[in-house]
């Protein structure tokens, strides 16, 4: 079996996408509204590859142009039957039949679907994800408020070491401002939280005492990681 053309996208652009489009739709979607649109897509490289994803959905046509259907999946009221043209689209015809008209397929069976058509595992996985994000048929801004409580993207806390695993509410602080007076030598640490979408949480605890140098190194790290995840 030859290896198929399948989207690569992330649920965050996914969602990014749609929130854009309903806010103004564009006559064409270039690399230039990308990049000053959607969060996140600053180079015009990912820029191109998040219009190529979206002509696999069936959003814009060859030359960028949204079509139809994108005018069917902005909209709240038409957004279901949008999702079974977008899973018609962009995943094989079989595999699609294989699941069925369920909103809730297997991720277990999506991933082994998946890796049969020659994909890795890590690929497989990001792809079961979006797969089953657009099958549910749950608009994605009604799914992740209901699933993070309503609370802001980004939000970046300075906690003692007890306090780390306690959720934030509030939007971006400084770090000095949300420190405890006269914290415990050695217990201060700085806790930067992301919530994704879907409820998903992502954490990183940073230790106070690392120097300039050790920190470069570290989000250094980070960044070639989170890349490999997307791409792989």
């Amino acid at each position: 079996m030859e290896k198929v053309r399948l989207p690569q996208l992330t649920e965050a652009a996914y969602a990014k996408v749609r929130d854009a489009f309903r806010k103004s739709m564009p006559s064409k979607v270039t690399p230039t509204w990308v990049m000053t649109n959607i969060a996140g897509y600053n180079a015009e490289a990912s820029a191109k590859s998040l219009i190529a994803n979206l002509r696999l959905f069936g959003l814009v046509t060859e030359e960028g142009a949204p079509t139809e259907l994108a005018g069917q999946w902005r909209l709240d009221e038409t957004y279901g039957p949008s999702c079974d043209a977008i899973l018609r689209n962009a995943f094989p015809v079989d595999l699609v039949g294989a699941v069925g008209d369920s909103t809730t397929p297997s991720a277990d069976v999506l991933v082994n679907l998946f890796m049969n058509l020659k994909m890795g595992l890590g690929s497989a996985k990001n792809l079961t994800r979006i797969f089953r994000l657009i099958a549910s048929k749950e608009l994605p801004s009604r799914r992740a408020a209901s699933e993070t409580g309503g609370r802001v993207n980004g939000s970046v806390e300075s906690k003692t070491k007890s306090q780390a695993k306690s959720k934030s509410t509030g939007p971006i602080e400084s770090a000095k401002s949300s420190r405890k007076p006269n914290p415990p030598p050695g217990d201060e640490t700085t806790v930067l939280r992301y919530f994704l979408d879907r409820g998903r949480l992502a954490e990183i605890t940073i230790p106070d005492d690392l120097n300039p140098a050790e920190k470069k190194r570290l989000f250094a790290h980070l960044r070639i990681d989170l890349l490999d995840e997307v791409s792989g």
